[in-house]
């Protein structure tokens, strides 16, 4: 599990940690880091291929053989100056 940190709005931060997963494990609603960018994934962003399995936003994770990066989001902080 890796904890990370983005800015949300010039006064939040998001803290959050990921954890490595199947990607048969990702379910409408979760949050993914992909391509260093958080993605909250939809119904349709999932599908099956006869021949890759199942990819999400198109990306098959090496059919299966990489871990997708689930997000785990922790309570937002406010900066004050």
């Amino acid at each position: 599990m890796q904890s990370r940190t983005a800015t949300h709005t010039k006064d939040h931060k998001m803290h959050y940690n990921t954890t490595p997963v199947h990607i048969s494990r990702i379910r409408q609603g979760d949050t993914i880091l992909f391509d260093g960018q958080l993605r909250t994934v939809c119904e349709s962003d999932i599908k099956f291929d006869g021949f890759t399995g199942i990819t999400i936003f198109g990306d098959s994770y090496r059919i299966g053989m990489l871990p997708v990066h689930k997000v785990v989001f922790h309570k937002e902080l406010t900066i004050k100056s």
